[in-house]
């Protein structure tokens, strides 16, 4: 018995670090096949414009959020502390980051976080370095949210 919970263990710990590897890998080509290159903003996907910027967002996102499960993937089972109760975690995180890069990016594109309002003025390197941060620390993008939300919507005394 002990020996068939130990194999299904390793089996789950080395699938949850294939899955992150190749997630990466996959989702870095991706980013490269469709990232313009060229002046006129084409990509094999024929993405153009704000749809092309939504999609390096989520991409860039979900890659930040990669890099910080990796590496707590690989301290963990280093340490050999890897608890098995947050395997959905690993799982579910690059894709909590690739959605709340994507809040960011409507927040700043909607001028909360600053004044461009035209996709001629956006800086793509800008905007996906800050949607890998903000998909890399989640729980820090989260309060930040929080404090814009708590800014707009406070109740103020007349």
């Amino acid at each position: 018995m002990e020996n068939n919970k130990t194999f299904l263990w390793y089996s789950i710990v080395i699938f949850t670090g294939l899955y992150n590897i190749l997630l990466t890998i996959g989702l870095v080509i991706l980013l490269i096949f469709i990232w313009p290159f060229e002046k006129d903003i084409s990509n094999f996907l024929n993405l153009q414009g704000e749809r092309l910027y939504l999609m390096i967002v989520m991409i860039t996102g979900a890659i930040g959020s990669l890099i910080f499960t990796m590496k707590s993937f690989a301290q963990h089972f280093g340490a050999n502390d890897f608890n098995i109760r947050w395997i959905w975690w690993y799982y579910l995180k690059p894709f909590l980051g690739s959605c709340l890069a994507l809040i960011f990016y409507f927040l700043i594109r909607g001028g909360l976080l600053t004044s461009a309002n035209s996709p001629d003025q956006i800086n793509l390197y800008g905007i996906a370095a800050l949607s890998s941060i903000a998909g890399m620390f989640t729980e820090q993008a989260i309060n930040k949210l929080k404090n814009v939300f708590d800014t707009l919507f406070t109740k103020t005394e007349i």
